[in-house]
């Protein structure tokens, strides 16, 4: 009987959540709240797995538009800015929409400075990931996502993992990634909000098929948190 109960509440639950109430407008009742909560400051979303490696994740919402983001996130100098643990990182070989860095960081006092190549990806206005392809770290990804609102303003989702192995435990790499995104993200809304990327307005809105409506945005949170 409790499993029944059980089953019948998680379906219950799932109802809920995607039944979410919507105005004339088409936003939720607690659309205003849960984007307020973005804009705020990065929200921690829930840890996800891709090809059996775990990801911590944060979204964040910035003023412009995905092309001006897409902008700073692929410029090495505002990423030298940006991620303030990095001490280098330098385009070494270019093909495409692939590149190769080198990139050197102390994300840590008690961690020596590390050396990797990474091999990046990138997705033209919509985000990039990358890979540790050789240095001094046990494994080293991420990836960043980019999804345009219809308010002209964008919601980026940041993932990270970071393994440096015997150079410093699990738990104090952890500690120190919850504490450096939210300041990472913030420097990138102040970067954008003074005007420092590498574009204009002009032709920067994304296909319409891209876009997120209110509604959609507030959903794709209250699940992922």
């Amino acid at each position: 009987m409790r499993i029944i109960h059980f089953i019948a509440g998680v379906l219950i639950l799932h109802i809920l959540i995607a039944g979410v109430p919507v105005r004339a407008d088409g936003c939720p009742d607690d659309f205003s709240e849960i984007l307020m909560s973005v804009e705020e400051k990065a929200v921690r979303l829930k840890d996800s797995i891709i090809d059996g490696t775990t990801y911590m994740r944060w979204a964040a919402v910035f003023n412009q538009s995905c092309e001006m983001v897409w902008s700073v996130l692929i410029d090495p100098d505002a990423a030298r800015q940006v991620m303030g643990k990095l001490k280098s990182f330098d385009i070494i070989e270019q093909q495409g929409n692939h590149q190769t860095v080198h990139c050197t960081g102390k994300p840590h006092w008690l961690m020596k400075t590390f050396k990797s190549v990474l091999a990046l990806d990138l997705i033209h206005n919509q985000g990039l990931t990358w890979r540790q392809e050789s240095g001094d770290l046990k494994a080293f990804a991420g990836f960043w996502r980019l999804y345009g609102l219809e308010d002209g303003r964008t919601l980026a989702i940041y993932g990270i993992h970071f393994d440096p192995g015997n150079l410093l435990p699990g738990f104090m790499v952890h500690k120190g990634i919850k504490k450096e995104v939210p300041r990472m993200m913030q420097k990138l809304k102040e970067r954008l909000d003074n005007g420092q990327h590498n574009l204009t307005e002009r032709n920067s809105v994304p296909p319409d098929d891209t876009l997120l409506t209110a509604e959609q945005v507030a959903v794709c949170i209250r699940l992922l948190q």
